[in-house]
């Protein structure tokens, strides 16, 4: 029999201070809060491109451009793993881990510099007859 509290759990994430208030998008401080509370308690994070997916309210076709983006960093690495589940039938997966030095160095980076606007002042010419 269900235990119909389950059906009303919510899950928490907790999200680093400098995370939370850096310059990232959102949907990849919610990525990157959800990896590291699997390292914080000294597991690894293997999820499907599905679970995932679902995890940040987008499709996969979103997420899988993101993932491609944050492999470009120093900080992130993403691999694919095949993983067997409850019912002993194999599915692809992604191992997702971050290097939290390299992190905090980039959020600083990007949280310190200014963005620099360019605008072109074109003179104004008076033609006269």
């Amino acid at each position: 029999m269900k235990n119909k509290n389950n059906n009303n759990k919510q899950n928490f994430i907790k999200m680093e201070d400098n995370v939370l208030s850096s310059n990232l998008p959102l949907t990849e401080k919610v990525l990157i809060s959800i990896i590291l509370s699997f390292q914080n308690n000294n597991q690894k994070c293997i999820k499907s491109n599905t679970t995932l997916a679902k995890e940040l309210s987008m499709s996969e076709r979103t997420l899988e451009p993101l993932i491609t983006k944050l492999n470009k960093t120093d900080w992130f690495c993403s691999k694919k793993k095949s993983i067997q589940n409850d019912f002993e039938k194999w599915s692809n997966s992604k191992e997702m881990k971050i290097d939290i030095d390299k992190l905090n160095q980039y959020i600083e980076l990007i949280n310190t510099t200014e963005k620099v606007v360019v605008i072109n002042v074109i003179p104004e010419v008076i033609l006269e007859p």
